[in-house]
């Protein structure tokens, strides 16, 4: 089965360091505005391995595979782990193809897309997620570090366009067609009665909600205030306990499943697994992934502007 695609997109916006009214910056008060610094930013971080943080044993550097636009620049990020020891063997022979050393990185391709729309005070991001691996933390954390390097005073202020406060948002009056609950590691007694004599095994147990046609469960917004979670960070929902819920909601005029709640890696990824082409490598093609990506930030930046009014 594929690995699961996932989107996630940032605003970013830059701010005075010590403004509480988090009032527009106008470009001429940076030494380097943000447009022209976006676009350096990619530019210093295309040698392999530009970024290591030997802390985390994580790297990353850009490989732009369009020629810059105006207003974006988009490609792949080379993202590397390393610090640990493995064999990676023939499935078939069974032989080892290779021993990984400690200090080997071992790189996935990801998708990203950088964009200044004209005359905005702000940009969009977008980053691909691949399985549970993803650059974000590492990546946004290094731009705000270099920004703030290069712009005394200021700071590039990350807002994650989805996730917890997503009901409360952009997407607050958006209908949820589906609603999934996930609980990992469950122990069923029903699933158990069929292994007579067997020890109980853990489960990972799914709970669906499916709107009839031309209804919903409610907009997202219903959603968030509808769940809770105990000193432990477990869900609680309609009695049970969950890890994860995820809602379907249209963007980018396609139903599309969204984190709502749960682990970090989840909240506020906007899963495309069911949109984009694999190649043979296993990962996404380049220019399925960006026909997604495309569709889903206009519909963001749309709705940013309305929310302007």
């Amino acid at each position: 089965m594929p690995t699961a695609i996932g989107l996630r997109f940032y605003k970013l916006v830059p701010r005075r360091l010590r403004d509480r009214d988090k009032e527009v910056v106008d470009p001429a008060e940076l030494r380097v505005p943000l447009q022209p610094f976006l676009r350096q930013f990619v530019d210093d971080q295309t040698a392999e391995g530009a970024v290591s943080d030997k802390a985390k044993e994580r790297s990353f550097y850009f490989e732009p595979l369009e020629p810059y636009a105006p207003y974006s620049v988009r490609g792949l990020v080379r993202y590397g782990t390393f610090g640990f020891e493995s064999r990676i063997k023939n499935p078939k022979s069974k032989k080892a193809a290779y021993n990984r050393a400690a200090d080997d990185v071992e790189e996935i391709p990801l998708y990203f897309d950088i964009w200044c729309p004209p005359s905005a005070d702000f940009a969009l991001v977008s980053l691909q997620s691949f399985g549970v691996r993803s650059c974000v933390h590492l990546l946004v954390n290094e731009m705000q570090k270099q920004f703030e390097a290069i712009n005394p005073g200021y700071r590039l202020h990350s807002i994650k366009l989805m996730g917890n406060d997503s009901p409360r948002s952009l997407f607050a009056d958006a209908p949820v067609k589906k609603l999934i609950l996930v609980r990992h590691d469950a122990y069923s007694d029903k699933f158990s009665s069929y292994r007579a004599g067997k020890p109980p095994t853990a489960i990972d147990m799914e709970v669906t909600y499916k709107a009839k046609r031309g209804a919903s469960l409610g907009t997202l917004r219903d959603m968030g205030s509808s769940f809770s979670e105990n000193d432990t960070g477990v869900i609680l929902f309609d009695g049970g306990e969950f890890d994860v819920a995820t809602a379907e909601v249209m963007i980018g005029n396609r139903r599309r499943p969204i984190g709502i709640i749960g682990p970090n890696s989840d909240t506020g990824s906007i899963d495309i697994s069911q949109s984009v082409i694999y190649a043979p490598s296993g990962h996404p093609t380049f220019d399925s992934v960006k026909a997604q990506s495309n569709a889903i930030m206009q519909d963001f930046y749309q709705r940013l502007i309305r929310a302007r009014g």
